[in-house]
Order: C-alpha cells, then structure tokens, then sequence
C-alpha cells in the first residue's frame, strides 16, 4: 500500500510539476469543456428543434433522405 501511494504521489508531483504533466493537464481541460460546450449545444440544439428531429428521423428510416442530408438540414434549421 505503501508503494502504491509513493507512486500516486510521485506522478501527482510528476502532472504539476513538470511541462509535459501541466500541458497533458491542460489537454484535459481543454477536452472537458469542450464536452461540455457540445453537450449544451446538442441539448439546447434538441430543444429547439423539438418535432422536427423526429421528423427527420422518420425521414431517415423512409429513405427519403440520407443521414447526412438530414443533419445538415436541421443544423441549417438550428442556425436560423
């Protein structure tokens, strides 16, 4: 146990002390939040589109669309 804690406290010392520690923290960061910024898009994207996503997944499974078309449609939707 002693050793596993040695090590967590050298690799701690390792991620603020050194450059590669502080950018791979950074790195990190920078992922979250931008998974976070996706995660309030898509849901505020949903919200607002609300009837019409499932339209076109109806769309979708009808073949009268492909996938592709559709998302571009209701992004082009979202933005206006």
């Amino acid at each position: 146990m002693a050793e596993l804690v040695q090590a967590l406290e050298a690799h701690r010392a390792w991620v603020r002390d050194t450059p590669e520690g502080q950018a791979r923290t950074r790195q990190r960061q920078s992922e979250a939040f931008t998974n976070l910024v996706r995660d309030t898009l898509v849901e505020a994207a949903l919200e607002s589109l609300g009837r019409h996503v499932e339209q076109a997944a109806e769309r979708v499974a009808r073949r009268e669309v492909d996938p592709y078309s559709a998302a571009s449609e209701l992004v082009e939707r979202f933005r206006r």
